[in-house]
């Protein structure tokens, strides 16, 4: 059994470990069903939004306020953006097109993105509440 404080450690490092990526703290808890359940549905919404919107689903300059929500996916947010940055300050105009969204296709994709982002946020915090080795549809081990 493990005091309190070693335990308080473990889902702490388990925390940062979900947002790095998402699903993993759950995975590393013993909750792995939940974790790929999480894992899938927060990929699922990062790969929409980028296809709804290209390179400009993640882009702090024009979204600040968004991108507060997409940091919820981890370094990925970060990454992106430096991503999509270089692609949008390209001097090649043909390189450019098709990857930037104006309009609704923007809004919709950055939102996208910026659900995965709240879900992983909410997914962090369920970490710190969950039970070990308590996966879904199972009872937890003894």
């Amino acid at each position: 059994m493990m005091s309190n404080s070693n335990l308080n450690i473990k889902k702490m490092q388990c925390c940062l470990m979900s947002w790095i990526l998402p699903g993993l703290g759950h995975y590393l808890i013993g909750q792995k069903r939940r974790g790929l359940y999480l894992a899938l549905g927060i990929w699922i919404l990062i790969l929409l939004g980028f296809f709804i919107a290209g390179t400009s689903a993640i882009d702090r300059n024009r979204d600040s306020i968004i991108f507060i929500a997409q940091v919820g996916i981890g370094p990925f947010a970060f990454v992106f953006d430096f991503i999509g940055t270089l692609i949008r300050n390209n001097d090649n105009e043909s390189f450019k097109v098709g990857m930037v969204a104006i309009g609704h296709l923007h809004a919709i994709g950055s939102l996208s993105v910026g659900l995965a982002g709240l879900l992983n946020t909410v997914a962090i915090f369920d970490v710190l509440n969950a039970k070990e080795n308590y996966d879904l549809n199972k009872k937890g081990k003894k």
